[in-house]
């Protein structure tokens, strides 16, 4: 039926290739048929476009099956070209400077030729919320971020519980929502916000509009928080791969990686001779690892019909796809006692601006501190090693001692999260 509606409507115009008469218009059909449930594209013109993208694709998928362990084939991203596909559904931009050195770097002390010998699973222990898609919009970013987050809390916490991607993509504005960002960014916006909403009161729409949208976040519903610290950096180099195959016996990671070749990607073990590049521009997260095959189990968020129901496998040992190049962790925090602060209207729209209050406003602490927060006069402010004296002002909270400065300080540096303690 679509064949014929398809030459029905190119018989109505001067087109110089009869697209019917392809040997692979056939497939062409099929693809429209099970990807766009048989709706036509606007016009012949476009419909051209889409078949001339696609067979170029037909020709890569054949390339790539002959590399590679992988099976790729016609996916519902057949009809795009390779910069149309990176444009509307990967998102990666690089973090600054400034945040990267306040990512610490977990150090496992690992030989370099560390190998488990026993498969990690994250989600089948619990600790992985199910699959999700960022649809046409590059917020992958906003997603890697968000499930971090989820699986990190649900790890010192106990509690999994599934966050909204679409108040980090629409309000992290050192990002550009639908146009690229970073996790660590996120995190950092998260920390500053006070915490992160959750998916039922924040819905995710930019995959279906396309567009980043207005922030709407409500300080009265987050529900998880990140500490100042932000996280912690697992790998940066080649070299650090050893330290990530440790680190995946403690929680999974958020990495980036070179997506190009997962346009095609339907199921099997991309590996280091499957032509996979390091030019990442997609941010996913591993959730495990399988011992017996040598590969990572990476979560994406193109949906569980992409894959091997959402996720793919990818080599260890040879950072297959740049996979090493940012591999992380947050740090989460308890909101609880953000809110017993009853932070008010006016206060929450400093926070958001990033303002806070100065102690001499109202040195009297109100008593309320988690080891990396204290209210002043029902203002929240986030502490790093030198800020407020306890001395002067927060008796309260937590203290720690800086021997090298002989000052007492009102929570410690960069606590190392419990559940990495193992």
């Amino acid at each position: 039926m679509i064949f014929i509606a398809s030459a029905l409507l190119l018989s109505s115009v001067d087109i110089t290739v009869d697209m019917t008469k392809d040997p692979l218009f056939s497939r062409f059909t099929k693809f429209i048929s099970d990807h766009r449930a048989g709706v036509p594209y606007r016009d012949e013109l476009e419909t051209l476009g889409r078949f001339t993208a696609f067979k170029a694709n037909v020709k890569r998928i054949e390339e790539r099956n002959k590399k590679g362990k992988e099976k790729h084939g016609i996916t519902r991203f057949a009809d795009l070209t390779p910069e149309e596909f990176r444009n509307k559904f990967t998102g990666l931009r690089d973090t600054s400077a400034s945040l990267k050195k306040r990512m610490s770097k977990i150090d496992h002390y690992v030989p370099s030729n560390f190998t488990l010998a026993s498969s990690v699973d994250w989600n089948a222990k619990g600790a992985v919320t199910p699959i999700k898609n960022q649809g046409q919009c590059g917020s992958c970013w906003a997603f890697s971020a968000t499930e971090q987050l989820e699986s990190d809390y649900f790890l010192k916490y106990g509690q999994l519980k599934t966050l909204s991607p679409q108040q980090v993509t629409s309000c992290t504005t050192s990002c550009n929502g639908c146009g690229g960002g970073n996790p660590i960014n996120a995190w950092d916006y998260v920390n500053a916000y006070g915490g992160q909403d959750p998916k039922a009161d924040y819905p995710y729409t930019s995959g279906l509009t396309g567009q980043t949208g207005s922030c709407a976040a409500s300080a009265s519903e987050v529900v998880e928080d990140i500490s100042s610290t932000i996280g912690y950096m697992i790998s940066d180099t080649p070299a650090d791969e050893p330290n990530m195959l440790k680190q995946v016996e403690l929680s999974p990671m958020s990495v980036i990686v070179d997506a190009e070749l997962w346009q095609t990607y339907v199921s099997g073990v991309i590996t280091a001779s499957s032509g996979c590049g390091t030019a990442c521009d997609h941010a996913v997260q591993i959730t495990g690892y399988n011992a017996p095959g040598n590969y990572w189990i990476v979560r994406n968020s193109w949906g569980e019909t992409w894959g091997n129901d959402g996720f793919i496998y990818v080599e260890a040992g040879d950072n297959v796809c740049g996979i090493t190049t940012q591999a992380a962790i947050t740090t989460p925090t308890t909101v609880a006692k953000v809110h017993a602060a009853h932070v008010g209207k006016e206060r929450v729209e400093e926070r958001k601006a990033g303002k806070g209050c100065k102690a001499a406003e109202n040195p009297t602490c109100k008593g309320i501190g988690d080891g990396s927060k204290c209210v002043y006069s029902g203002c929240m402010k986030c502490h790093d090693d030198t800020t407020w004296n306890c001395d002067t002002c927060c008796d309260a909270c937590t203290k720690t001692t800086d021997p090298t400065k002989g000052v007492t300080y009102c929570a410690a540096p960069k606590d190392v999260p419990d559940f990495m303690m193992h």
